[in-house]
């Protein structure tokens, strides 16, 4: 049997396997040699009661000493101080020690972000209970990428770095709301309860009152229930509060602890002023805000309205493409809702009818005709304009209500332009 066995194959195989084999197993010895990388550069003492940072324990130990404390002491704390990194799983040690020995990332700035246990932790849980993450994400887009930053959802673009302690990581999918990775930011505790119990008129948001408890008022307001303003929606009856219960209060912790409010090396906040140029986006320091600049509010009050029933949405849909199977042209990159905006505006006053063209495509058959947006006032109108002129990709000069209203007294009441008639506005 031997001798029938072909001994060149076997020589061949090992030939062609054993080089590959020697060359990983070096490999593998010299990586394990290899020092494990990291972004920081120093170390310093971080006290969490006051927020002061110190170099060294020696000057933490002045600073104890000129306020009065034990020298002595303090240097002992300082040398036992837990790493933060440590102390992610170590509640009772993270409590015990009054300082956390942290890292920088670049001179004079903490590593970021920091972990948060705790009521904030017990939140996430709620949050992901609630379904919340399906219609809001985390994550700030760079400004080449939408208008993420012009909507005040952020200072600078999200990078790995700040979701190092989210497990799981909720960057979420949809934005059926707005961008929440900075809600911390924007709104306090008081005005998330209201929003989260009632959520104001206009919003897709569904109500969340099982959270939260009405009870009659007995002697005197509770210092914990919501406070309303006079005639508020979702304010409860005269006699009555609105407190949270500790599921509120701790997904209210939770949003209130989502801020990207810090520096990173690979992320500065966005300057204002300074021009940008060139498809590097690696630096993202010197990028400018190219689009225009809008106030959010105003795209948030466009939003809504677009979105009502009867309105925009129905024929336009809420990506904005139209539907084209019913002769409903797209807002998305459309050169009649970019263009001139007093083409624009003629047509959500009056509407239009005839053949027109829109990116290259007839459309037309089915008149538009203005239906509930009638009784806009001209702030109205001119939110949903500018919303529909810098959204889906698009980009465009906002328009102002004092355009609308001047318009509005000039066209005053008439039939649906056609093209012939718009093209010495254009």
């Amino acid at each position: 049997m031997i001798s029938r066995f072909p001994i060149f194959f076997l020589l061949l195989f090992c030939s062609a396997v054993f080089p590959w084999l020697i060359l990983i197993f070096k490999s593998e010895k010299q990586l394990l040699t290899l020092s494990p990388a990291t972004l920081e550069q120093e170390e310093y003492l971080y006290e969490r009661n006051t927020g002061k940072s110190f170099d060294s324990p020696d000057d933490y130990a002045a600073y104890i000493s000129e306020t009065g404390g034990d020298a002595a002491k303090a240097l002992k704390v300082a040398d036992t101080a837990v790493p933060e990194w440590e102390a992610k799983n170590n509640t009772r040690a993270k409590a015990r020690q009054p300082l956390l020995k942290l890292k920088r990332n670049v001179d004079g700035e903490p590593a970021y972000p920091h972990y948060k246990g705790g009521a904030a932790a017990n939140g996430k849980a709620i949050y992901q209970a609630q379904g919340c993450f399906h219609c809001h994400t985390q994550q700030v887009r760079q400004k080449d990428f939408g208008f993420d930053i012009a909507r005040g959802w952020g200072q600078r673009r999200s990078v790995a770095r700040d979701y190092i302690y989210d497990s799981p990581v909720l960057i979420g999918r949809h934005r059926i709301g707005p961008d929440l990775a900075n809600i911390g930011t924007r709104l306090d505790p008081n005005d998330l309860h209201r929003h989260i119990y009632r959520p104001p008129h206009g919003s897709n948001m569904p109500a969340y009152p099982y959270l939260y408890k009405v009870q009659k008022i007995r002697g005197g307001s509770s210092k914990h229930a919501i406070a309303f303003k006079k005639d508020e929606y979702g304010a409860p009856e005269e006699g009555y509060e609105v407190v949270p219960k500790p599921a509120a209060n701790d997904l209210v912790k939770y949003l209130t602890g989502l801020r990207q409010d810090y520096e990173l090396p690979e992320a500065r906040f966005y300057p204002k002023d300074e021009p940008h140029h060139g498809d590097d986006h690696s630096d993202d320091s010197h990028v400018e805000d190219e689009g225009p600049k809008v106030d959010p509010k105003i795209l948030s009050k466009g939003k809504k309205l677009y979105n009502t029933a009867g309105a925009c949405v129905t024929c336009h849909q809420p990506n904005g493409q139209g539907l084209a199977a019913a002769h409903f042209p797209p807002l998305a990159g459309s050169e009649w809702v970019t263009g001139s905006e007093e083409v624009l505006t003629r047509v959500v006053l009056n509407g239009i009818a005839g053949p027109i063209k829109v990116a290259g495509k007839d459309y037309g058959l089915v008149p538009m005709v203005p239906t509930i947006w009638v009784g806009w006032s001209d702030d109205d109108i001119a939110a949903v304009l500018t919303y529909i002129r810098n959204e889906w990709g698009n980009e465009a000069a906002l328009v102002t209500p004092e355009t609308v209203g001047r318009i509005r007294s000039e066209v005053g009441t008439r039939g649906p332009w056609t093209d012939a008639e718009l093209e010495p506005y254009k």
